[in-house]
């Protein structure tokens, strides 16, 4: 350990990587490991543990009323369904970049070419047409396995895990924000999904579906969800929902429009294309420090946040 008043100093261990020590009074060191090891290492059974509590810590309608829990919940949310993706050759995106959506004052645009900003077709909690501004997108540089859906004259394909409405009794013939949402490869022929037709929402049933691969790009609204080749989807790309979007949601209402920064997106982007759970890992922490890197700390603090607490 470095004595008092000297400069950290790094050192090497054969065999184990580099040791770091985190300032001249620290007193805990890291091993430079892969990102599996260090995700072993920093969650343990913390996720098994939750799991074991009387209440459903994670369940949506139980949630505990703490962002750090939220933050946590979703990581191991992300972390089930890293494994799962994995296990079944899926992975995690959203949607197809050839995919068409209807942006204000331009009409029908590629995914591809859809940025933070933008604004585009969602549906209102009550199933009528609106226009929903972009929070973040992103678009993942590696091709991933997708589920076709073939309804109402279109396909709209998109990535295995990623959260479909389906037709629920409580919304009925037209969407509501209440409909159920599952997994796009658990969507069958015959199933029932939302459709708008800029007008109205109404139910169409699933004609086909298949397998296939493609270039996806994640997109995130204010509106939670959006139109793409006339069908409804959710903006969530696992079981995770608003826990997966939370830590977008949370830095677009500190700096609005802070997606739309050159210097944030070069950022984000390396993060983005690391696993699921690490992306999770990365992106809250982000947020959590977020109060000391900017000028608004007092506003960060009231999400009870705690600078590298995460």
């Amino acid at each position: 350990m470095p004595g008092h008043g000297e400069e950290p100093k790094a050192e090497k261990i054969p065999g184990n990587g580099e040791v770091f020590y985190t300032s001249s009074l620290a007193t805990f060191k890291r091993i430079a490991v892969d990102m599996a090891t260090c995700k072993t290492l920093a969650l343990g059974d913390v996720c098994e543990q939750v799991g074991k509590c009387p209440e459903p810590v994670c369940a949506g309608d139980t949630m505990y009323n703490d962002t750090k829990v939220e933050s946590l919940c979703g990581m191991c949310v992300l972390a089930g369904e890293q494994s799962e993706a994995g296990a079944s050759g899926g992975g995690l995106g959203c949607f197809a970049l050839d995919a068409m959506v209807g942006v204000e004052g331009r009409g029908a645009v590629a995914v591809a070419d859809i940025a933070a900003g933008d604004k585009i077709v969602a549906t209102g909690p009550d199933g009528s047409p609106e226009y929903s501004r972009v929070v973040f997108t992103h678009a993942h540089v590696d091709a991933m396995p997708t589920v076709r859906l073939a309804v109402a004259g279109d396909v709209m394909e998109l990535t295995e895990a990623h959260q479909v409405p389906v037709y629920t009794e409580e919304c009925g013939s037209s969407y509501c924000a209440a409909a159920k949402l599952v997994k796009a490869r658990q969507v069958a022929a015959g199933d029932r999904l939302y459709v708008s037709d800029g007008e109205r929402s109404t139910v169409q049933t699933v004609l086909t579906t298949s397998a296939g691969t493609a270039h996806v790009k994640y997109i995130v609204t204010e509106a939670g969800n959006l139109v793409v080749n006339g069908v409804v989807a959710s903006v969530f790309s696992t079981m995770a929902k608003h826990l997966e979007t939370l830590p977008f949601y949370t830095l677009d209402s500190l700096f609005p429009g802070i997606f739309e920064w050159s210097p944030v997106k070069a950022a984000l982007y390396s993060v983005l294309e690391s696993p699921a759970l690490q992306r999770a890992e990365l992106v809250v922490d982000m947020v959590a420090s977020s109060k000391t890197a900017v000028m608004m700390p007092q506003r960060a603090a009231a999400f009870g946040f705690a600078a590298g607490s995460v």
